[in-house]
C-alpha cells in the first residue's frame, strides 16, 4: 500500500462522565482543518455537512461506565479503538492528532504505544479560548483547531439526536479494544 501525505485526527468526546459518552475521531486530509476556527455557542449543526467531504471521514465509541473509568489518561486509552481501524485502511507518511483538552506528555506516549502504524506521529491536547462579545452576558464563541470542533459537533449530535438504536446501526460505530 502506497502512502500518502498527512493525515489530520480530531479526538473529543461527549459528555465527560454522563454514560453512554460518545467519543469521536474525525479524520481528513486538509490541512486547513487544524488551523483556528471560531465556532459560535450553542454548536452550529450545519457544519456536520463537511464530513460529506472526500477528504474528511469520521469514527466513533460508546462508552458505558464499566468499560472504562474517568481518568487524566482515558483518552489516551480509548483513541488507538477509534485510530487503528482506519490506519489500518489507509496509509499515511505522517499523522497528527489533536485531542480535545490537557494531553499530558505520558497521554501521548500511551496514545503513541498503542497505535499500529509506521507513519512518524505527532499529537497534543488543545484547550479552546472562549470570547465573551462586549457588553453581552455569557460566552458566544470559542476558538479551537477546526477538526476538534467537527469532532465535538460530531459527537453531540450523535449523544443527543440519534437514538441508541441507531447508533449501533451505523457502520462508522467502533468496537473498544483495551
Amino acid at each position: 500500500m502506497q502512502k500518502r501525505g498527512v493525515l489530520y485526527i480530531g479526538i473529543d468526546e461527549s459528555n465527560h462522565g454522563r454514560y453512554p459518552e460518545i467519543c469521536v475521531a474525525v479524520f481528513s486530509g486538509l490541512r486547513e482543518d487544524c488551523r483556528p476556527y471560531r465556532f459560535p455557542i450553542p454548536r452550529d449543526y450545519t457544519l456536520l455537512s463537511k464530513l460529506d467531504s472526500k477528504k474528511r471521514d469520521y469514527r466513533f465509541l460508546i462508552l458505558t461506565k464499566p468499560q472504562i473509568r474517568e481518568s487524566r489518561s482515558k483518552t489516551a486509552l480509548i483513541a488507538p479503538s477509534l485510530i487503528n481501524p482506519y490506519l489500518e485502511e489507509n496509509n499515511f507518511d505522517e499523522v497528527r492528532i489533536l485531542v480535545d483538552g490537557k494531553f499530558y506528555r505520558e497521554n501521548i506516549k500511551t496514545l503513541v504505544k498503542g497505535l499500529k502504524t509506521s507513519s512518524r506521529v505527532l499529537c497534543r491536547g488543545f484547550v479552546n479560548r472562549k470570547k465573551k462579545i462586549k457588553g453581552k452576558k455569557g460566552i458566544k464563541s470559542y476558538v479551537q483547531p477546526f477538526i476538534i470542533g467537527l469532532a465535538d459537533i460530531t459527537a453531540s449530535e450523535l449523544y443527543s439526536r440519534v437514538t441508541l438504536r441507531e447508533l449501533h446501526k451505523n457502520e462508522r460505530l467502533l468496537e473498544l479494544i483495551l
